[in-house]
């Protein structure tokens, strides 16, 4: 355990010693949103932890899928780090969907946007 020394009020004689508690740092995240399909699309992304000492794959998160800033699904990363959401039907208009990590307790929010193939 270490410990911080603390002088009250620049006073000498009021010196002690208090235990430093750990303190948990947020990791980046990183969101990789893959192309999809038209027709029948299948929104595909990877969440990944971005730190110097520990990069790895995301697991258990939800990742949220939005088409012209509508949610049209959220889904939960597997063990790969992966979310994927099965669509019924076209997506008309839009050329692109987001996918969107809002962030925990151990990472920072992350997304991507990826284009629809014709």
């Amino acid at each position: 355990m270490f410990f911080a020394r603390v002088t009250e009020n620049a006073n000498a004689a009021n010196t002690f010693d208090t235990p430093l508690l750990p303190v948990a740092f947020l990791g980046g995240s990183k969101v990789t949103a893959e192309h999809a399909w038209r027709l029948l699309p299948t929104l595909r992304a990877t969440v990944e932890g971005v730190s110097p000492a520990t990069p790895a794959l995301v697991a258990g998160v939800v990742v949220d899928f939005e088409v012209a800033g509508y949610t049209v699904c959220s889904a939960v990363t597997n063990a790969n780090g992966v979310a994927t959401c099965h669509l019924l039907g076209v997506v008309l208009g839009p050329d692109t969907y987001t996918a969107r990590f809002v962030g925990n307790d151990r990472f920072l929010p992350s997304n991507d946007t990826a284009e629809f193939f014709p």
